[in-house]
């Protein structure tokens, strides 16, 4: 399937402005459960909820199997604009932000085991070039994994996001370990393939 990409702005830094992403990723990806109705909006996939938090406007709320992430993942009244692609098996949204300490990338992307069995699994990324990334693979989490790419002219290296927890495996999201630069947002043909590149994070037309 080609990508199916969407480019919105957030009508504010607000609540308001959170649940208009939410309502965009519930429309665009089968979440589990959705909630449209109360003050901030939710969307459930598997065992990992992205929020709109109700008492803290602008800003996101990620729970991975019950434990909530404490980065700061938000909209700014200056970066307002954002991106979310659905590709097969995932689904990523890109926050603009202007900010290396917070995060602007979350995922929904569908998992395999080792030993056959699928499941479903979510990842935050934080904006720095050595991006920390939080994943939720089924029943487990990897917390505060960081790693610092390799920046070259020459070279796009990707990789497979792998949980070392039970066997389990992103089947379409891959991290950016070398590239040109960390800040990359856009469509590349790498090798005759087209991959979605968001900062240290990449989805692939499948």
């Amino acid at each position: 399937m080609a990508f199916e990409i969407y480019n919105g702005v957030a009508s504010g830094a607000t609540v308001a402005g959170c649940n208009e992403i939410i309502d965009k990723i519930i429309e665009m990806w089968e979440c589990d459960s959705s909630d449209t109705t109360s003050e901030g909006h939710s969307a459930t996939y598997g065992n990992c909820t992205i929020a709109a938090n109700a008492s803290n406007a602008g800003r996101f709320i990620v729970t991975m199997n019950g434990e909530t992430l404490t980065t700061s993942f938000q909209l700014t009244s200056n970066n307002l604009s954002y991106k979310i692609v659905k590709a097969g098996g995932a689904l990523i949204l890109n926050i603009n932000t202007s900010s290396a300490s917070g995060a602007n990338v979350f995922i929904f992307g569908t998992i395999t085991n080792i030993d056959g069995s699928t499941s479903k699994g979510a990842i935050e990324v934080t904006a720095a070039t050595n991006a920390t990334f939080y994943a939720c693979t089924d029943d487990e989490n990897s917390m505060g994994v960081s790693d610092t790419m390799r920046t070259t002219d020459g070279l796009v290296q990707l990789a497979p996001y792998i949980s070392t927890f039970k066997g389990w495996y992103f089947d379409n999201v891959l991290r950016v370990l070398a590239a040109n630069n960390g800040t990359l947002v856009g469509e590349y043909n790498i090798n005759g393939e087209n991959y979605f590149i968001v900062y240290r994070t990449a989805i692939k037309d499948e």
